[in-house]
């Protein structure tokens, strides 16, 4: 058997042992006597079709991936890469794995889209077993086509695929994780955030922060950046009573408040909390983010995951990220297409680092602000934001799945003012 020493020492990858060399020997075992698969122009085809790869890159894969089946240490390479990715009890991470530049040049993101897109397959299997529906199915496989648009994006344009994200396609092909229209869900118990309750009476939610949070004095987490807020930063407090809830509330707009509240349970009942049912969004590389958009995906995504699972049916659609930091309101404007889905949505703080959304924005986490592409009006505003000294934060989100005939009313942003949550102390 060829070792992962001379494979690496053939693709001038020797200073990538440490990453490529664990379960070699596992993979090795069960690779085909007649060669790897997945890098057959058949195979390849097919499977950059599934994920919705045009023709012009798929003319462009092709021949590397004849390439690849040709050469003996890039094939034992992929077929260790795939089987990492699907078949060991842990995936990757890819993050050292060679960059193959010095083998295949421009083509080098070629290879580690081949294996990522060889999930196709495993995903129509694993989808045809729940009985999910075909249209389903097409729209998850989107996820290869969404990062290879990245890479382009990144690398002038030639086909390829971040090997730092590869890890990431193996949710496709073996956990409840769909793609519908332009958003992706997990369907998962929820791991944490607010305990959200429903007044009995006039239907109001109203979301309660965790116990034992740091926030500061504006209601965020405190800490973003390394800065703290010694001065007016406080803990959150929350108790679930036998016939109470006592705790924070939490703003529609994203921020907690200081004053506690109570909630009797004679008025007030809990309808989300650590462990139930969630669908866990996803936001997928690309552009259309309109709110109609997003509207579309989560009625859609709330009646199939309703349908889907009916013994476990998820209360909310629930999601962290740097899309719904509060302060891209004023970044961006009001009238932007991220400010407008954010006045559907119930925020509520989580912790950052300062440079949220760099990655997804720039592919760099710290950016060159004086370098840095100025080409979008997205990535102009975020440069002007830290150009004036200011950071960037997360943002948590949820939409109660039996309140979705509520979305494009603001239903939680007209709930509640600062007043009235004051009131209720």
């Amino acid at each position: 058997m060829t070792t992962v020493d001379d494979v690496l020492a053939a693709l001038e990858g020797s200073g990538c042992r440490e990453a490529v060399s664990p379960f070699w020997a596992n993979s090795m075992a069960l690779l085909p006597v007649d060669g790897v698969p997945f890098v057959r122009e058949d195979a390849a085809r097919a499977n950059l079709a599934a994920c919705s790869l045009g023709d012009d890159v798929i003319e462009r894969v092709l021949p590397v991936a004849r390439r690849i089946a040709a050469d003996s240490a890039l094939s034992l390479l992929i077929w260790h890469a795939a089987w990492r990715l699907f078949d060991c009890p842990t995936p990757g991470p890819f993050n050292a794995w060679p960059s193959l530049v010095d083998v295949l040049g421009d083509d080098a993101g070629m290879f580690y889209l081949l294996v990522a897109v060889s999930a196709a397959p495993r995903v129509q299997a694993f989808h045809a077993r729940l009985g999910v529906s075909p249209d389903v199915t097409r729209e998850t496989l989107l996820e290869s086509n969404a990062y290879c648009q990245a890479y382009m994006d990144e690398h002038g344009g030639h086909p390829g695929l971040p090997k730092r994200w590869m890890a990431w396609i193996r949710n496709y092909a073996e956990s409840l994780y769909f793609r519908v229209g332009r958003l992706e869900y997990w369907h998962r118990p929820n791991p944490g955030g607010p305990v959200v309750f429903r007044n009995r009476s006039n239907g109001k939610t109203l979301a309660l922060m965790p116990d034992g949070t740091r926030l500061d004095g504006d209601g965020f987490v405190d800490g973003r950046g390394g800065q703290f807020d010694t001065e007016n930063g406080w803990t959150s407090s929350l108790a679930l009573r036998a016939d109470s809830a006592i705790g924070n509330p939490i703003l529609p707009t994203g921020r907690a408040m200081p004053h506690v509240v109570t909630l009797p349970f004679g008025e007030w009942e809990q309808v989300l909390g650590h462990g139930d049912p969630i669908m866990q969004m996803h936001i997928p590389h690309g552009g259309g983010m309109t709110p109609e958009a997003c509207e579309t995906s989560m009625r859609r995504a709330a009646a199939f995951f309703v349908r889907q699972f009916p013994s476990q049916p998820p209360k909310a659609i629930v999601c962290g990220s740097w899309i719904f930091n509060p302060d891209l309101e004023q970044i961006l404007g009001p009238e932007s297409n991220l400010a407008r889905y954010h006045r559907e949505l119930y925020l509520y703080p989580i912790w950052s680092s300062g440079r949220d959304g760099l990655q997804f924005v720039f592919y760099d986490d710290h950016v060159d602000l004086a370098i840095a592409r100025r080409d979008t009006s997205l990535r102009r505003s975020l440069l002007d934001h830290l150009a004036a000294g200011r950071l960037l934060r997360n943002g948590g989100m949820f939409f109660l799945v039996d309140e979705i005939d509520r979305y494009g009313t603001q239903w939680y942003r007209s709930q509640w003012s600062v007043d009235e949550l004051r009131s209720l102390g």
